[in-house]
């Protein structure tokens, strides 16, 4: 039987941002980044809060007048302004018939290895494609 290896376009981004120096500081960071035990850096439990701000609308994040989310597999929550929370809340409010977090898998044979492609794609609309990055972010 062949080996299976899982890659993923999250998995191949990350490489990419080590190799040009943008995001991580040592070899053993993205190593552990694409081994999957690597602890989020703030920008990205950031990018999960924008995207649960768009799948669920703010009304049960809002306190205080901030947005306090506590998404899936964060161990602590983000705050978000009114200001910067506007952009996800507005695109939501624009696109209600979205079909958020789409996933699909593909198998593909590589040499003597299955190489498992797991993609994932922000939303779904129509023949419309929604993909979010906070890259831009203050964090």
């Amino acid at each position: 039987m062949k080996p299976v290896y899982t890659l993923s376009p999250s998995k191949l981004e990350s490489f990419r941002a080590f190799y040009r120096d943008e995001m991580f500081s040592s070899e053993e960071d993205v190593i552990r980044q694409i081994k999957g035990e690597k602890v989020f850096k703030t920008q990205f439990e950031y990018g999960k809060a924008y995207h649960a701000l768009i799948e669920n609308g703010g009304e049960m994040y809002l306190k205080n007048g901030v947005f306090e989310v506590m998404a899936d597999d964060m161990t602590e929550p983000i705050y978000i302004s009114r200001s910067e929370a506007e952009p996800a809340l507005k695109f939501r409010r624009e696109h209600p018939l979205m079909t958020p977090e789409i996933k699909a898998m593909k198998a593909i044979e590589f040499q003597d290895y299955i190489v498992l492609l797991n993609m994932r794609v922000d939303g779904l609309e129509g023949l419309k494609v929604h993909e979010h990055k906070t890259t831009g972010s203050p964090h």
